[in-house]
C-alpha cells in the first residue's frame, strides 16, 4: 500500500465520454470499469454477486483466497460464475502480509486459480519510514511481482504490477519491472486519503508522469467526485462502493441500482483530462 497525508482538490469537471468511449475501454485493456470487492465467505453477498449480471469483475483478498480454497475446496472458477473475471491481491493488512511469505502466497493463487493477481505487496508510509526503507519496499515488491510472474507463465492466472509510492523516483523504481515484464498496464493503491481527491489525484498523476502506463486500474477509489477528475488513464476502480449503492448493506441487493450505479460510475472512467507530458512515442510490448 501507499499512503501519505492528504489536502484538497481545485480541479474542474472534465466532460463525460460518449458510449464509445465504455465499449473502447473494455476493449483495450485487461479489466477496465467498476471492480466489485467481495468479502468472503458470505451467503448473502455471494447471492448477489451470482445473480447480477452487472457484476462482470470481482475482487479478493488472498487472505480470503486462502479460506476458500483450504477451508470450502473452492476456486475461483467453482465460487464465482464463469463469465466473471477474478482478481486476487495482496492489497491487505499488514499483520495479515506479514503471516504470509512468496510461496504460500503462490500456492494459493496456483490452488484457487484467479483470472489476475496483485502479488507481493510491501506497505510503503510517509513519514513513519525513512527513503532508504521506502526504497527498499518498492524494491522487494518488484522483486516478487518478477519472481512471481516467472513461475506462473504457463498458470491460467496473470500478475499484474502495481505501481508503488507517490514520488516520482518512487515511480520510478517500478519502471523496470514493467519493461521486463512487458506490462504497460498497472494497478495503484489509493486508500488511506481520508475522503479527500486533491492529492490522490497528484499521485496519479505523479505515476502516469513517470510511467505512462496505458491503463491503470485503482484501488480504494470509486466516487465520481474523484474519477472525473483523475486522469484518463484510470480505466478501472475497485472497492466496496457497490454495498451502499444496491442496497446490500442492508441484506437486500437491487440489480437495477447497482447497474445504475455502475454505468455512471463508468461514465467518468479515461474522461479525465490527459497530461502534456504522459504522452510516449514509444510503447512497452509482450517482448519488453
Amino acid at each position: 500500500m501507499s499512503f501519505r497525508d492528504p489536502t484538497g482538490d481545485t480541479s474542474k469537471d472534465p466532460d463525460e465520454p460518449s458510449s464509445e468511449d465504455d465499449s473502447r475501454l473494455r476493449d483495450d485493456y485487461p479489466v477496465s470499469g467498476v471492480v466489485n470487492r467481495v468479502k468472503v465467505p458470505n451467503s448473502v453477498e455471494r447471492s448477489a454477486v451470482l445473480a447480477d449480471p452487472s457484476i462482470e469483475t470481482v475482487m479478493l483478498s488472498i487472505d480470503s483466497a486462502r479460506k476458500l480454497a483450504d477451508i470450502h475446496d473452492e476456486t475461483a472458477r467453482t465460487y464465482f460464475r464463469e463469465d466473471q473475471t477474478v482478481i486476487t491481491t495482496t492489497t491487505v493488512h499488514d499483520d495479515t502480509l506479514r503471516k504470509l511469505d512468496w510461496r504460500e502466497e503462490l500456492d494459493i493463487v496456483r490452488r484457487f486459480g484467479p483470472d489476475f493477481h496483485i502479488p507481493t505487496e510491501y506497505s510503503v508510509y510517509e513519514p513513519s519510514m525513512s527513503p532508504l526503507e521506502q526504497l527498499r519496499a518498492i524494491r522487494d515488491s518488484m522483486m516478487g511481482t518478477e519472481w512471481f510472474a516467472e513461475r506462473l507463465q504457463n498458470h491460467r492466472t496473470h500478475v499484474f504490477v502495481q505501481a508503488k509510492g507517490w514520488l516520482p523516483w518512487h515511480f520510478r523504481l517500478c519502471r523496470p519491472t514493467m519493461e521486463r515484464l512487458g506490462e504497460d498496464f498497472v494497478v495503484f493503491y489509493a486508500s488511506g486519503y481520508e475522503g479527500r481527491v486533491h492529492q490522490p489525484i497528484s499521485d496519479v498523476e505523479t505515476l502516469v508522469t513517470e510511467l505512462k502506463p496505458s491503463g491503470i486500474l485503482i484501488i480504494g477509489q470509486q466516487s465520481v467526485r474523484f474519477l472525473k477528475r483523475a486522469p484518463p488513464e484510470v480505466v478501472a476502480a475497485a472497492g466496496g462502493r457497490w454495498r451502499k449503492q444496491s442496497g446490500l448493506e442492508d441484506d437486500v441487493h437491487e440489480p437495477k441500482a447497482h447497474a445504475e450505479w455502475k454505468a455512471g460510475t463508468e461514465e467518468k472512467l479515461g474522461s479525465g483530462q490527459a497530461l502534456l507530458n504522459s504522452f510516449s512515442t514509444t510503447k512497452v510490448t509482450e517482448n519488453g
